[in-house]
């Protein structure tokens, strides 16, 4: 199971990913914000599967894309 963080402006939802943690990162904001979505496996992925696969990745891109899409000026 995957944890969410959103980090926009003064706004935090969810808890920032330990360090060493496996994650994906989108920076949803303009170019000189620090606005992001983080996705992260809060303990290490199983070793055989490996960390996130194709479809994670995808919904991850499309969900990223969506908020920038919402989020844009």
């Amino acid at each position: 199971m995957v944890k969410v963080y959103l980090h926009r402006g003064s706004l935090e939802i969810g808890a920032p990913p330990p360090v060493g943690a496996d994650k994906l990162i989108a920076e949803i904001g303009h170019a000189e914000s620090t606005d992001r979505l983080v996705v992260y496996y809060p303990e290490s992925p199983d070793p055989v599967a490996g960390s996130f696969d194709a479809l994670e990745r995808t919904l991850f891109e499309m969900l990223s894309s969506a908020l920038r899409a919402k989020l844009a000026p």
